[in-house]
């Protein structure tokens, strides 16, 4: 007899047997000693092809069974039969489990996100001037952000040290304009209709918007503004330029209080003002200004912005300033290392 097929198959045959036994001693056992006597022997022939016949029924129902493989964090999955009730009378499912589509859906691996449809942190995210989305992780949080993190030219910077110059004065095209007001999640903007620009360096500039920081990002010699007013203008081939004016406690502004008086009374709203708005009161009577080559200081931190900062401040009441000190205790980015960039001071 050829005993290599037995001894191959002897691991399938021991857990067969561990089932198989109890059941085949209680129909063999003999119900009184007469019928043990009666009972026929069982050759070694007829032995080998009973356990050939397991072997190839255990192997059929384990062929017949779907393998599910389940991953952690993923749903549990149905299960075939009838469910049983545990002690409080819950119904508990049976522990065969059955492969459905909804079940291989869940437990494949998730693969990566498309560039730009999440933060690096895995979700949606805003950006913020404090906590885990605050500027120190401004440049993780999404990949158009990076240049928070890597850029040479970011803004703002400490103003000292600049090379003394005679720079041309910055020509003010501005108007008495109609505007509204939007209450952002990370400041006030002022939006005045169109028609209103600046020329610097002999270039065209649209005036787009106003924003109000506290405290101020503007920095001279190492001593920051408790507030600052940021004109943001673009030209025509897209290049950002910004007027910067620090402000300082003092005498109320007009142009400020006509902003305050027409806030949103909700963020991400906008309210349209009912009279226009005098741009020029934004600006110091004097306008001597420090140059430099920066970035945006809020995301994403975009370089190539031309800053032009003036020296003189800007009054407010003390009232005005704490209308945005209420709304934004604080919503100024650190000041930025210089990285050896040339500061013009104009005199």
């Amino acid at each position: 007899m050829d005993r290599k097929p037995l001894f191959a198959a002897l691991p399938a045959l021991m857990c067969a047997l561990t089932v198989a036994t109890p059941l085949a001693l209680a129909q063999t056992a003999p119900s009184s000693p007469r019928a043990a006597a009666e009972r026929p022997e069982v050759g070694m022939g007829e032995l080998r092809d009973l356990i050939e016949q397991r072997i190839a029924e255990v192997r059929a129902q384990r062929a017949s069974t779907p393998a599910v493989v389940q991953v952690k964090g993923a749903p549990r999955p149905p299960t075939r039969g009838k469910a049983r009730r545990g002690a409080a009378g819950v119904p508990v499912a049976s522990a065969e489990p059955v492969a459905t589509p909804a079940l291989v859906a869940a437990t494949t691996p998730d693969l990566p996100q498309a560039p730009g449809k999440t933060g690096l942190l895995g979700r949606e995210v805003s950006w913020a001037y404090a906590g885990d989305t605050g500027p120190g992780n401004w440049g993780l949080l999404k990949p158009e952000y990076r240049a928070c993190l890597v850029g040479l030219r970011q803004s703002p910077i400490d103003l000292r040290d600049g090379i003394p110059v005679e720079l041309e004065p910055i020509e003010f095209a501005y108007q008495p304009s109609a505007f509204e007001v939007r209450h952002r999640h990370h400041t006030v903007q002022s939006v005045p209709e169109a028609g209103n620009a600046i020329v610097l360096r002999g270039q065209r500039f649209a005036l787009r918007h106003v924003e109000f920081r506290h405290p101020g990002e503007v920095v001279i010699d190492g001593r920051q503004a408790p507030m600052s007013i940021h004109l943001f203008h673009e030209d025509a081939e897209g290049q950002m330029a910004v007027v910067a004016v620090p402000v300082q406690l003092g005498e109320p502004n007009a142009a400020v209080q006509q902003v305050w008086n027409n806030l949103p009374l909700e963020r991400d709203l906008t309210q349209r003002a009912s009279a226009p708005i005098d741009l020029l009161q934004f600006l110091p009577v004097e306008r001597h200004y420090l140059t430099y080559m920066g970035s945006l200081s809020m995301p994403p931190c975009t370089e190539g912005v031309l800053w032009a900062v003036m020296k003189q401040p800007l009054t407010v009441s003390v009232d005005q300033m704490a209308v945005l000190a209420r709304l934004y205790p604080h919503n100024a980015r650190p000041i930025q290392p210089t990285h050896g960039r040339l500061i013009k001071d104009g005199r």
